[in-house]
Order: C-alpha cells, then structure tokens, then sequence
C-alpha cells in the first residue's frame, strides 16, 4: 500500500494555495487529510520523535507546515498589528 497522505497534502496546497486543513477535510479522492494532519500535530506535539519520525518531519517543513496553528495564527496576528503600528502609528 503506498502511503498517499503527503501526496493529498501537496494537492491541497496546489489547489488551495495552503497546506493549513479543516479537522473534518477529505480530498476528493475520499482520504481523510484533516485527521492525517491532526495526528501528525499530535505525534510530533509529543515530542518523542523516532528517527523516521524526524526524516517525515522534515519533508513537511519543506513545503511549509505548521506543527502549531495557534502559536502561528497569533505571530501572524502579531506581524499584522506591528505594520498597522508601523503606518497608522
């Protein structure tokens, strides 16, 4: 069985211009991609990262994912509100 799981991934973000999936996404294809990507937020919250662990790890780093949605919705906010300071004052 070839794991199709990243390939669904890479689908989204051509089409979507984002790697970022609801909990409950499916692809058209009927995988469960929001569950795919909840769990590998899990396993790598976990922190006990195996060495096969690390190498998928990377590959998703590669093409931007973000292990940490709220710490990243809040540095995006943050960026936001520094260039709204920067030109309003």
């Amino acid at each position: 069985m070839v794991d199709s799981s990243p390939n669904n991934l890479f689908e989204n973000r051509k089409k979507n211009n984002s790697i970022n999936v609801t909990r409950g996404h499916i692809t058209e294809n009927g995988f469960p991609l929001g569950t795919w990507v909840k769990y590998q937020r899990h396993t790598y919250s976990l922190g006990n990262i195996q060495k096969y662990h690390l190498e998928r790890f990377k590959k998703l780093e590669k093409i931007g994912f973000i292990w940490n949605w709220e710490e990243y919705a809040w540095e995006r906010g943050y960026q936001k509100t520094l260039k709204y300071k920067k030109k309003h004052g």
